[in-house]
């Protein structure tokens, strides 16, 4: 098409006899009153968030407690012990004081763990090293105390049921504790075979839930 001299130049397109102006705004389209748009321009609406979006909070709190001088004194002039196969205290207590060290005392500390303390100033770790070869077929081993030396470990009686006769032996026990926990020892009525209707097994074990389950074995 030709632009005739002294018309006015319209800035638009025009397409057949509909001009279309940059900037200009757009006729309802028909889509039910929707707001105008201008061509070329982009409008976005952007959602506001009028409330604060929770955070998760990942903190926690653990109390603390400080000991007293006088508890940690009390504490690191005892020695740590295990006693070999879980003796009972009474009968341990009995050996050291028939030896002559009735200033010992044993204090239990959990499943084969005792604390051995002094009653007079004695130093407990000179009286063991002093009698070595008497207290190494009591104690395993012994350790001077300290806050890194936690007991976590408790002693348990169980009971095994339907144990059979020909094989009412302590390896076989020990077998039948496996995943139970750390075997210690039987009462004496078992070992003199005094009852058979089940045995009494001392074991060491860090759950705090009643040992119970049953389990089948090759015989």
């Amino acid at each position: 098409s030709q632009v005739k001299e002294g018309a006015e130049i319209e800035e638009g397109v025009r397409v057949g006899e509909v001009l279309l102006r940059l900037g200009a705004q757009k006729k309802d389209d028909g889509n039910g009153g929707g707001p105008n748009q201008r061509v070329g321009e982009t409008t976005a609406n952007v959602p506001k968030h009028s409330e604060k979006e929770p955070t998760s909070d990942t903190r926690f709190y653990v109390r603390k407690y400080k000991p007293t001088t006088e508890d940690v004194q009390w504490a690191h002039n005892g020695v740590v012990a295990t006693v070999i196969n879980g003796e009972a205290i009474s009968v341990v207590q009995n050996r050291i004081a028939d030896a002559g060290f009735a200033d010992l005392t044993i204090i239990q500390m959990g499943a084969d763990k005792v604390l051995v303390r002094s009653t007079s100033d004695t130093d407990v770790v000179n009286i063991l090293y002093g009698a070595k070869e008497f207290f190494n077929m009591i104690f395993s081993n012994w350790v001077r105390w300290n806050k890194e030396v936690v007991p976590s470990q408790r002693g348990a009686w169980v009971r095994l049921y339907g144990i059979p006769l020909h094989a009412w032996n302590e390896n076989f026990f020990k077998l039948c504790v496996f995943d139970c926990g750390r075997f210690l020892r039987v009462n004496s009525y078992t070992v003199e075979k005094d009852r058979l209707d089940y045995t009494r097994i001392l074991i060491a074990t860090s759950d705090l839930e009643v040992v119970k389950r049953e389990d089948k074995l090759l015989v």
